[in-house]
């Protein structure tokens, strides 16, 4: 059986090596400035009126911070909150984002949000929910924090065939990673503590799930 406290400790300590060159390793950044496009276009598409009015976005699992502070300087009247249990990915979010005053990083588990009840407009988890050895309990905490019709974008690296799957286990061991998710199983999961989904699509390597807070 998994031991999901081994796990995210391997986890932690992985995301605090990879903090030093996150930012500037050519394969990394081959993989994530198309999921960062892609992911921005749907926010601003999907929830760019309520940032523009001043509204709250969290992401769980931000990593060094880059989607953060590329929506928070194009959206300055918004309110931008990261959340990530790896303190030297932090650090690095706080150092991109110092200008910002409108963007904050806080340090702690996805499955325990230190937010209010109902208090975000919207939240985003990109790229990281595969590693998350309690999705149940993520999912729940997210949807716990955003307000009612709240929008929620999952987006994750997409294993929707046999082959992608049989792949993925051949590295998952290295990525310490807790399962590797198909389009309908994200749906499955999303469903189950009251999110509506609106959308859900596949873009390159990742698949995209919109849901909204029942």
């Amino acid at each position: 059986m998994l031991d999901a406290t081994r796990l995210t400790e391997q986890n932690r300590r992985l995301f605090n090596w990879l903090a030093r060159w996150y930012d500037l390793a050519v394969p990394i950044q081959i993989f994530f400035q198309p999921v960062y496009r892609q992911t921005i276009e749907v926010i601003r598409r999907e929830a760019g009126l309520i940032l523009r009015r001043g509204g709250r976005i969290v992401d769980v699992a931000c990593g060094t911070g880059e989607v953060i502070v590329r929506l928070a300087r194009e959206f300055p009247a918004a309110e931008f909150i990261g959340i990530d249990f790896a303190p030297a990915m932090l650090q690095k979010a706080r150092e991109k984002a110092r200008a910002l005053t409108q963007a904050r990083f806080i340090e702690a588990p996805a499955a325990a949000i230190p937010l209010p009840a109902s208090s975000a407009d919207a939240v985003l988890c990109s790229d990281a929910f595969h590693h998350l050895a309690e999705p149940q309990a993520v999912i729940a905490e997210i949807h716990r924090v955003l307000k009612p019709g709240g929008l929620f974008l999952l987006v994750d690296p997409a294993f929707n065939s046999r082959l992608a799957r049989w792949l993925g286990n051949l590295v998952k061991g290295f990525e310490h990673a807790y399962h590797y998710y198909s389009l309908t199983e994200l749906k499955t999961l999303l469903t189950a503590p009251g999110f509506t989904i609106t959308a859900g699509f596949r873009y390159r390597w990742n698949n995209y799930v919109l849901a909204k807070k029942s």
